[in-house]
């Protein structure tokens, strides 16, 4: 969780600052902070996430001492890792998304991320194909992949900028 706790704190302060920045009346300087948070939180979580890879055997053995769980768990932190930019894009701009008021659509694209592309994706790669455990461990990169992007999307259509609250 350490590799993914900065992301709440950029969605945090993104909040804060899009909100401020809209309430002054200054839709520009809103987009850019959430913008500047954004970018920040990539390179921070991407940062985290290269290191948990690096590290991943030396972080499963610190909590198990089975072979094949640790092998299992280096895998799901590999996975874990490949996503932290998708989940700090989810996260910050999710938190600059609510900031502006816009707080419909982060739910929403939580809900399809989750249910439909996670869960779909999951039983694709096991009743369909009957893949293997890290396989079901990348589905969690496809559900912040669509995540960051419906997210993106959202941020840059500047429609969160004339919602009334």
């Amino acid at each position: 969780s350490l590799s993914f706790l900065p992301g709440f704190g950029f969605g945090a302060a993104a909040s804060a600052l899009v909100g401020q920045n809209l309430g002054a009346k200054r839709p520009d300087e809103s987009a850019r902070a959430g913008w500047i948070a954004t970018g920040l939180s990539v390179m921070l979580m991407t940062s985290g996430g290269i290191l948990i890879a690096i590290f991943a055997e030396t972080i499963a053995a610190l909590f198990v001492d089975d072979p094949q769980v640790i092998q299992n768990t280096v895998w799901f932190i590999y996975m874990l890792g490949f996503a932290q930019p998708f989940m700090a894009i989810d996260f910050t701009l999710g938190g600059a998304l609510r900031g502006a008021g816009d707080t419909r659509f982060p739910l929403w694209t939580v809900l399809i991320a989750f249910y439909v592309v996670r869960l779909g994706l999951s039983a694709i790669v096991v009743f369909l194909f009957d893949l293997s455990l890290p396989w079901l461990w990348a589905t969690l990169i496809g559900d912040y992949f669509v995540r960051a992007l419906l997210k993106t999307w959202r941020f840059r259509s500047g429609s969160w900028t004339t919602i009334r609250i």
